[in-house]
């Protein structure tokens, strides 16, 4: 192999696997130095500051492939039965290493960019496909192999219910842990009293990690799932991963080390967030009726205007969420430019918008980019619009691709329709993860297939949130219904899904001192592995569940309602909630308005602790105010 002097050290004879070459070679850069192997290229060994933390013993490759022409037919590079052929080995500048391989008909570049400032490793790829015809991509991984896993360390995966920590200790060989949801797919382990390691994703496709467990050491596997028509000659880029090396126990360093990782990714939250957002207290109906009615119960625009209205403001609340007003029915859209039938006329449902202005609370109107049903108006005349299966095939529902700017451009006329017209304040937007499906149309305007999932919800959002700050850049806002990291670059508020249907749930499962551990735990992480800034809508109750009395009854309800009150983040009364309940959420909402702390203020899950057990508490900061919150999840009163 070629010699660069300027691309790396190159290390004396050494002990190595059987079929690997003696040679290696080192590059270091900042904390973090790597060992090649010269014969093949692959990546031996990770050391951070002399001391190893990742070592690859059997010296196979550490990144992977599938293809198959169909889902059941997928085949890994590793059973491929192909010879690696290193073809050059480059350092393009002090921080980054390139290696490219021959692999059958495949040519893959495997790209390593270090940090001088922190003890971080990202690594890409492109793939390009040197065959004849065109085949089709599975997916992607990346592996960091042989972490050590020695002494009282553990691994955990952030934000996971119940979270819980899974110790070296106990790993049982070959044992495979995987974790999906988030779009940045994190997982943390404390490999050393003050040694964390982290890793996470930031790719165009959606991503999840996998933990292989083997004897006093583990593999890390970063999925991609990249999936496309790999066509002869044509790239697809695909990356990046991230592993970052953190001083610290686990709670010392998890902040810290994924907050910068988050802002050096630029996934924050925008600047321009409204100041009513974060101290909001939401309302949520539909003008017609609850679900329960058939959306029929309570007669339209004009009624909610008269009989709905004013029982809101007398709850505390500061905004509104109105479900889907387009024909057909909600989450059905038809014609996104036609109301629903029964609701009522255009004077109507301005009149409703303009008398909640009048209340002072802001208004919120459902937007559902996912684009209804074949029938729709716009996919009859836009049948481009509909994503394809593979079989060339449409879906019946959630079936428009995210990631078309034509139906973007749709999509943003809509939402300028409305607040142009009816004057609405921003959207709730349904779905914003992306397209449901990849898209396997052979034209699709971008790279691959499952880019219509998470880079297509990605870019719908920026575009229907950008045209919103177009026409309100003070008071426009946008809900996105989604659980993402990512989505908060283009949000100024997101869902907890997982606080309604996992965290509140918790409660009913274990005893109260257990489920209170496990609540400080879960938000303490959701702080830590979201952007700064980030502000949660924790909703008990929606038109998708039961109502949360029956849950946990009159006395459970009412402490799970304080509960998303008084931590960080906005409650939400979903319509006909307060039923029998109106007097102590609105004591709740008061308490809430009346301290700015507990609205807006900081909050630190782990600062403050009851020495009885089932009690939960959090400290909530703005300044020089501060306040505790206590709230008992036992079943018998606490003094």
């Amino acid at each position: 192999m070629e010699r660069r002097s300027f691309c790396y050290l190159v290390t004396g004879m050494t002990t190595v696997a059987p079929g690997l070459s003696a040679a290696e070679s080192v590059v270091q850069y900042g904390p973090l130095r790597l060992t090649f192997d010269d014969a093949s290229g692959i990546l031996l060994r990770i050391a951070c500051r002399d001391e190893i933390i990742a070592e690859n013993p059997s010296g196979a490759p550490l990144v992977s492939f599938a293809t198959g022409p169909t889902p059941e037919q997928v085949r890994w590079l590793e059973n491929m039965d192909l010879r690696r052929q290193l073809v050059n080995f480059s350092r393009p500048g002090p921080d980054r290493v390139e290696v490219t391989v021959r692999i059958g008909d495949f040519e893959l570049v495997e790209r390593y960019k270090l940090h001088e400032a922190v003890a971080r490793l990202d690594r890409s790829a492109t793939l390009t496909y040197r065959g004849s015809e065109a085949i089709k991509l599975r997916g992607l991984t990346v592996r960091t192999a042989g972490v050590r896993a020695a002494g009282d360390g553990f691994y955990r995966f952030p934000q996971s219910w119940p979270p819980r920590s899974y110790p070296f200790s106990e790993m049982t060989p070959e044992r495979r842990r995987p974790r999906g949801g988030d779009s940045i797919a994190p997982l943390a382990a404390q490999i050393g009293p003050k040694q964390t390691v982290l890793w996470l994703s930031h790719t165009d496709d959606d991503t999840s990690v996998a933990v292989l467990e083997k004897e006093k050491q583990f593999d890390v596997v970063q999925s991609i799932q990249a999936q496309g028509y790999l066509k002869a000659g044509v790239p697809q880029d695909i990356g990046f991963t991230s592993m970052v090396v953190a001083d610290g126990d686990y709670w010392a360093a998890l902040l810290p080390a994924t907050q910068q990782w988050l802002s050096s990714t630029g996934t924050k939250v925008p600047g321009d967030v409204p100041a009513w957002v974060r101290g909001a207290t939401l309302y949520n109906f539909h003008p017609g009726g609850a679900i329960g009615s058939n959306w029929r119960d309570l007669g339209g625009f004009k009624a909610a205007t008269d009989r709905l209205m004013p029982s809101i403001e007398r709850l505390g609340a500061s905004a509104i969420w109105i479900l889907p007003v387009e024909f057909r029915s909600p989450y059905w859209p038809l014609d996104y430019y036609r109301f629903m039938d029964g609701l009522g006329t255009a004077d109507e449902y301005r009149e409703l918008v303009t008398r909640a202005h009048k209340m002072g609370l802001y208004v919120l109107q459902d937007l559902v980019p996912h684009g209804g049903a074949p029938s729709a108006v716009h996919n009859q005349q836009h049948p481009e619009f509909m994503l394809r299966r593979e079989d060339g095939t449409t879906l019946t529902y959630w079936l428009n691709d995210f990631a078309r700017p034509d139906w973007q451009d749709f999509i943003a006329k809509v939402t300028a329709h409305y607040m142009q017209n009816y004057g609405v304040d921003g959207y709730r937007i349904d779905a914003i993860v992306g397209s449901h499906e990849s898209n396997w149309d052979p034209n699709i305007p971008y790279p691959r297939a499952s880019m219509a999932r998470l880079w297509g919800g990605l870019k719908m959002l920026e575009r229907i949130r950008s045209t919103v700050k177009s026409i309100k850049p003070r008071e426009g806002a946008v809900l996105a219904e989604v659980q993402s990291a990512r989505h908060w670059q283009w949000s100024d508020l997101m869902f907890d899904f997982s606080f309604a249907s996992q965290v509140c749930q918790g409660w009913r499962r274990e005893p109260a001192a257990d489920y209170v551990a496990h609540l400080r735990d879960y938000l303490a992480e959701q702080n830590a592995i979201q952007p700064h800034g980030a502000t949660w809508l924790r909703h008990l109750e929606s038109g998708d569940s039961l109502r949360s009395q029956l849950w946990w009854g009159v006395e459970g309800m009412r402490a799970m309602y304080a509960l998303s009150a008084w931590i960080d983040g906005i409650p939400m009364i979903y319509q006909g909630m307060e039923s029998g309940h109106a007097f102590e959420l609105k004591r709740i909402n008061d308490i809430r308005r009346s301290r700015p702390e507990l609205m807006s203020g900081e909050s630190d899950y782990r600062a403050v602790r009851c020495d009885k057990p089932g009690v939960f508490t959090c400290l909530r900061r703005q300044g020089s105010r501060q306040s505790v919150v206590a709230i008992n999840f036992n079943y018998e009163p606490v003094e």
